[in-house]
């Protein structure tokens, strides 16, 4: 059997061309399209949650506070990353569950891809949301589930399993063990009938404290989600880029305390994001130009 990453680029090589394209584009110009919309959008003080070796570019923060479970040694142990790439962490702490965050205490909150390694993505959302000002900002962005090797495998989670994850949480039950036996079993390729591989690879995630994918996302079960954290913290979502074979979904969100709890305001910038997607486009087809010269 191929192994994840043959399977991916097996996978991408039956796209169709402006798929792929659209998938590689907005791969080489990941950081910088992030760090545009940080322009706009951030102001003042606040936090950013598992940062490691790529922090957000924000030209206008006055204050950023960095988050993660694991120290800057930590990740660049774990990760093998290079050390002086990565930041260093103010907080230690599983931001998953941010109950040690006053409330009401940041102008805005990132969290670039890490929704998906929470198990329980509507407590954790729903935390991070409450720790934000009036209007305050969850800068939040998500692997496209079509568009990574990890996830293309998988099906997004609907909003009932994952309403069920939350209402067994609260039981206090496991809702890690299932999502880490999905990840091995799909992920990692391995046939539960193989019994000695599947539990070495099984203990390998759990005590190695690797956070996986417990969930994957498309742009209708993140709002879908989005809609369920509204009921507990009312929000709006002020725009979102989501294209189907973008490599991740951005959302820009911001709390709202007038809005009621009812349905979820879903706007998009099309002029900023218009213009976005065909600035770096040209930027990305210019450099590849000059790369084949």
């Amino acid at each position: 059997m191929l192994n994840r990453s043959e399977r991916w680029l097996q996978r991408r090589r039956r796209l169709s061309w402006i798929h792929r394209l659209t998938l590689s584009f907005t791969i080489a110009r990941l950081y910088r399209i992030r760090s545009d919309f940080a322009a706009r959008y951030i102001r003042g003080s606040g936090y950013e949650i598992g940062a490691q070796n790529s922090p957000l570019s924000c030209r206008h923060a006055k204050e950023i506070i960095y988050i993660d479970y694991l120290s800057r040694k930590e990740s660049a142990d774990t990760y093998n990353l290079p050390f002086e790439d990565c930041v260093e962490v103010d907080i230690l702490a599983d931001a998953s569950e941010p109950d040690f965050l006053p409330e009401e205490s940041a102008s805005f909150l990132i969290a670039n891809h890490v929704i998906e390694h929470c198990p329980n993505p509507i407590a954790a959302l729903s935390g991070w949301v409450r720790i934000l000002k009036p209007d305050g900002l969850l800068f939040l962005t998500l692997p496209n589930f079509r568009a990574n090797e990890f996830d293309f495998e998988k099906q997004p989670a609907s909003i009932e399993h994952m309403l069920g994850d939350y209402q067994r949480a609260g039981n206090n039950e496991d809702i890690v063990e299932e999502h880490i036996r999905e990840h091995v079993r799909i992920i990692d390729g391995i046939d539960p009938a193989d019994e000695q591989a599947f539990a070495r690879r099984f203990h390998a995630l759990i005590t190695g404290n690797l956070h996986t994918h417990y969930h994957v996302f498309n742009r209708d079960n993140t709002l879908a989600l989005l809609r369920e954290v509204h009921r507990k913290h009312p929000i709006r979502v002020t725009n979102h880029l989501s294209l189907p074979y973008g490599f991740e979904l951005i959302f820009m969100i911001r709390r709202d305390k007038t809005a009621n709890s009812g349905n979820l305001v879903v706007r998009q910038d099309m002029l900023f994001n218009g213009f976005i997607l065909l600035k770096h486009l040209a930027l990305y087809a210019a450099n590849r130009t000059t790369t084949k010269q």
